[in-house]
């Protein structure tokens, strides 16, 4: 009898404890959404209930069960115990995350209905046919990389750009030397000299192997727009002396954005610091670098779409998966009048020490 009443109180002292930890776990997550305006956290209490760690619970009380009670060990008493404990455990957590759902649902009652209205609008947004929308504000940039990549060229020089928009980027920079190339890794070449035609400029990709299209040291200036790159390439084109400039958007850009879809902790840190490193550690010299912290206002989801499927195509096929995101941008653009995201981009402008074969003997490329 007396293992048995501290079979039962042992199970309850259990039982008390997870349903005040979870309501506190609860609290301080709602907390933390307020302060990120994420409120489509509350729609998890929303949801129906369900009921799907039985497993994961059984193996839990089997564990708690063999920590605490070791007395006659594999006995038939011990097995019997043992099946109730773990019955027990699973219905008493189950009744658990049944209450702490329903403290949810009551708790978070204004948060819920605000955002089921404002994902209704967000989902008849995306079955209307709305004419696209690019009138959204943007901070003054603080650096110009045309005019950075301009000091920098002469006009017999040999210039490579590597851009993903297109040929846009290149048909802006109006000055060209005598040999200039476009390589556009993900654009159909075709399309890209129609874009840039009647400009002395040849299109070209990337090589089978996803190369440089190069022979070694014959680029004198090689300038990155937005693109990934493999800088033991970069390397190997430039001549000695020659000139890397990179522009790219860092890993805090659009962070709004991306921490809703991919946390920080799974995203590698991308800023000037780590991107002037990497070019050291491969033969660069840094002449010089700049950073932009900016943001961009949308003021209404037609601009917001607009802008994010040039960034994100995504977003033209699974709509749905991010709906949470655009109700999030709905509740401030009615709240606030906009919808703001933080933009981070850098620029770097390289130049390399010596030959490629001098630089990979060295380097060990």
């Amino acid at each position: 009898m007396n293992n048995v009443m501290s079979l039962f109180v042992s199970l309850l002292a259990l039982i008390g404890i997870l349903l005040v930890m979870q309501i506190i776990t609860v609290e301080i997550m709602a907390r933390k959404a307020l302060k990120t305006n994420n409120t489509g956290y509350f729609m998890i209490f929303n949801l129906p209930y369900s009921y799907n760690r039985s497993a994961r619970m059984g193996f839990v009380y089997f564990f708690v069960y063999l920590l605490f009670f070791s007395e006659k060990v594999f006995s038939t008493e011990w097995f019997l115990y043992l099946l109730v404990f773990i019955a027990m455990g699973i219905v008493s957590d189950a009744v658990v995350q049944y209450l702490v759902l329903y403290y949810g649902k009551i708790r978070f009652k204004k948060y819920i209905v605000e955002t089921e209205k404002l994902e209704d609008e967000v989902k008849a947004y995306f079955n209307q046919e709305e004419a696209a929308s690019e009138d959204y504000e943007r901070s003054m940039p603080t650096y110009n990389e045309i005019e950075l990549t301009k000091k920098y060229l002469q006009p017999t020089d040999h210039l490579a750009f590597m851009s993903i928009d297109g040929g846009d980027y290149v048909k802006n920079f109006q000055t060209y030397p005598e040999v200039t190339f476009d390589v556009e890794p993900f654009f159909d070449q075709y399309q890209v000299e129609q874009n840039l035609s009647g400009l002395p400029i040849k299109v070209t990709g990337l090589t089978q192997e996803k190369g440089l299209p190069f022979k070694d040291n014959h680029i004198d200036l090689f300038a990155n727009e937005y693109s990934t790159y493999d800088k033991n390439e970069v390397v190997r084109v430039l001549k000695p002396g020659g000139i890397f400039v990179l522009n790219q958007n860092g890993s805090e850009n659009l962070k709004e954005f991306l921490n809703m879809y991919m946390p920080l902790a799974l995203r590698s840190q991308w800023n000037v610091e780590t991107a002037k490193q990497s070019l050291i550690n491969v033969g660069f010299t840094i002449l010089e670098a700049y950073e932009d912290y900016g943001y961009l206002h949308f003021r209404s989801l037609s601009q917001l779409d607009t802008y994010l499927k040039k960034v994100v195509p995504e977003l033209t096929k699974e709509r749905e998966k991010f709906v949470t995101f655009y109700t999030q941008a709905l509740r401030d653009i009615k709240n606030q009048g906009f919808y703001s995201l933080s933009t981070y981009r850098f620029i770097i402008i390289a130049k390399l020490t010596g030959s490629y074969q001098e630089i990979a003997q060295e380097h060990q490329l």
